[in-house]
């Protein structure tokens, strides 16, 4: 089974494969590995969603609307010095295929300042290459760090432009199919059979392989210590080795990420808050690298929020739909009120206007503790005092006239209305534990920044992104 794997034909495949519905989703797959498949012509194509793709176009959403710019990224070119002063600075948490803590120590050390760079670290980055060092060997010869030893002292002029842009290092695929022609005489079909074998492990096809590479390394006058020196390189690396293709690939998105995040900030950050919305560790992530960043996060706001994270300026709000019991349906009826009726005066007014399926108490009371109501002038705390009685009452207001009852409720006359008391917001902290209770992480205000220097012990994880995740460890002070 490949999740991933589309097997292609120009005619019926039901006349060239066995295939069958699968019971538990309907999908029509095929008893056939994809080996099977190759043998009889068949094309097996792999189709996987990236989930950076729509956040890339969420960022250029952002940046239309807040800014006023259309960017097509396909127009601009791979070259941009603030793009690569971010991945100097490994300042890329958040960017495509380069945001791991141990990658960005390497991009540290290696300095990328052109695209070869960002296709070579990715396709480094892998069990094979980096089970050679080759990783570190690359940033230290492209800095000068290392001097560049050819494999085999022979080897060193006919390697010359295979190995040349990587510094005297074998990094991708193609340039072990390159190698093999160059010094083995071996055609296109007969290289890519060499690569395949090298992947397999299959000792029988290696030695059959080893026979025919080092036969033809022999008549093109290299001696078997080169030829040994050699195999034994490419033996190891071509285990999980990229292709070049698939990197360079790779690289433009990574590369897109890094332009966006280096020149608008606030919209690429709020496009990546908008894909972790599931992600309460990853969330919590994101926030602490916006506050990094010198970005602030807004509180939710039932006049300017819309349902997910947005740029505002050079800052973001976050979005209704991240608030918990808050879900796609309310956030469109809430909007939907706002934009037919007017921006909401207070909270009064906003009961008034918004449907049934937004006034209900779990919801407002989320809402509250987010703090979406604050700029209408009311305190959390006296919201929190009054909203279920007013909501009660707006409910039965509404009801009623869509029941078409009109009339006088003569008890109203000796009900005091409800409205919301003039008393003090809580404590900052307390304030802080109930926007933290109604999200998904720290709505508001982290804690901690009262603390300056506290987060410095926390390292980049999202495990240990967050306040909410860390505790400190017991100490044992020999008393109970």
């Amino acid at each position: 089974m490949h999740a991933a794997g589309v097997i292609m034909s120009s005619e019926p495949l039901i006349d060239i494969i066995p295939i069958m519905k699968r019971e538990q989703d309907g999908q029509i797959v095929t008893q056939f590995d994809y080996p099977a498949c190759e043998s009889l012509g068949l094309i097996k194509m792999d189709f996987l969603g990236l989930r950076n793709l729509t956040i890339i176009d969420d960022a250029l959403n952002n940046i239309e609307s807040n800014r006023g710019e259309k960017l097509v990224l396909e127009d601009l070119g791979l070259d941009d010095q603030g793009a690569y002063d971010l991945l100097a600075r490994g300042d890329t948490l958040g960017v495509f295929q380069l945001d791991g803590g141990p990658m960005r120590s390497l991009l540290r050390m290696m300095k990328p300042d052109n695209f070869e760079d960002i296709s070579a670290v990715i396709a480094l980055y892998r069990p094979g290459p980096m089970g050679a060092n080759s990783h570190t060997n690359y940033a230290l010869r492209k800095n000068g760090l290392q001097e560049i030893t050819p494999i085999h002292p022979e080897l060193e002029e006919p390697l010359r432009e295979v190995l040349g842009t990587t510094h005297g290092l074998i990094v991708y695929q193609e340039q072990v199919m390159s190698v093999a022609q160059k010094l083995a005489g071996f055609t296109l079909a007969q290289a890519d059979l060499l690569r395949r074998a090298m992947g397999k492990k299959k000792k029988s096809e290696l030695d059959k392989q080893f026979e025919g590479f080092s036969q033809g390394m022999k008549d093109n006058g290299y001696s078997m210590a080169a030829v040994k020196a050699l195999w034994d390189i490419l033996l190891p690396f071509s285990d999980y080795a990229f292709n070049k293709a698939h990197s360079a690939a790779y690289g433009v998105v990574s590369y897109w990420t890094a332009y966006l995040k280096a020149h608008y900030p606030a919209e690429y950050m709020a496009a990546l808050l908008t894909s972790v919305g599931d992600s309460k560790d990853k969330m919590a992530l994101y926030l602490n690298e916006c506050r990094r960043m010198g970005i602030k996060v807004l509180p939710p706001d039932v006049n300017e929020s819309i349902g997910f994270f947005a740029a505002a300026g050079a800052d973001i709000r976050f979005g209704l739909g991240a608030v918990r019991n808050v879900g796609a349906n309310v956030v469109e009826a809430l909007r939907g009120a706002r934009t037919e009726q007017g921006a909401f005066e207070s909270f009064d007014d906003f009961l008034k206007k918004v449907p049934l399926p937004v006034a209900n108490k779990r919801t407002v009371e989320s809402l509250i503790k987010a703090g979406a109501f604050d700029s209408l002038g009311d305190t959390r705390r006296a919201l929190l005092e009054v909203h279920e009685g007013m909501i009660d009452a707006s409910v039965s207001d509404k009801r009623a006239a869509m029941n078409g009852q009109v009339g006088f409720d003569f008890d109203s006359l000796w009900d005091e209305p409800q409205h919301a008391r003039k008393v003090p917001e809580r404590p900052s902290g307390r304030s802080a534990t109930s926007s933290r209770s109604s999200g998904r992480c720290w709505v508001s205000t982290c804690p901690t920044t009262r603390w300056p220097g506290s987060r410095s012990r926390w390292p980049s994880s999202p495990r240990r992104a967050s306040p909410s995740c860390w505790r400190p460890k017991r100490r044992w002070t020999g008393r109970r």
